[in-house]
């Protein structure tokens, strides 16, 4: 990522605790963009509304993110949003509270290839970016038959659809 431009930070989310999202919806009316949860998820919000790209680096479970990754994104990116409506390729999706645009791409790790879940993985990170207003995310995977050299050229190919740093 440093080759194309990019000043990475890596969030390892089995270091933090962040709780499930309640649904109370504090974070859109009492407290607008500030969960009422006192936890990292507050941190990951903060962080997810100065990033230019988001990266995510999963194991693939039934064909979604791993637990941490689903509880992190849903704690997160609810007070990256307005409660308000908004159209966005044809569908109805809340603005950005910040006004920009994430990038978001994904690297999942199986332990053998697996076209339907692959497949899944790819439809739900789909899903998710239009959250973010984005479009065509990149997806890539490794598997752990793979040398080291295939999974970080498989690594480099997911930067290099990702593209460099604006």
């Amino acid at each position: 990522m440093e080759n194309r431009g990019w000043d990475p930070v890596q969030v390892r989310l089995r270091d933090l605790k962040v709780g499930p999202c309640n649904g109370c919806f504090h974070c859109w009316t009492r407290t607008p963009g500030l969960c009422d949860q006192d936890d990292d998820g507050r941190e990951l919000t903060r962080q997810l509304a100065q990033v230019e790209a988001l990266v995510l680096v999963t194991p693939v479970r039934y064909g979604g993110y791993s637990s941490l990754v689903k509880r992190s994104l849903e704690r997160a990116v609810l007070p990256f949003l307005l409660p308000f409506f908004t159209e966005v390729h044809g569908e109805v999706h809340h603005p950005l509270r910040y006004g920009r645009k994430v990038r978001l791409a994904a690297l999942g790790c199986l332990p053998k290839p697996d076209p339907d879940s692959e497949s899944l993985f790819q439809k739900i990170l789909q899903r998710n970016a239009l959250n973010f207003h984005a479009t065509d995310p990149p997806s890539a995977f490794v598997y752990g038959d793979l040398s080291q050299v295939e999974a970080q050229g498989r690594v480099a190919a997911l930067a290099g659809a990702l593209g460099g740093a604006e």
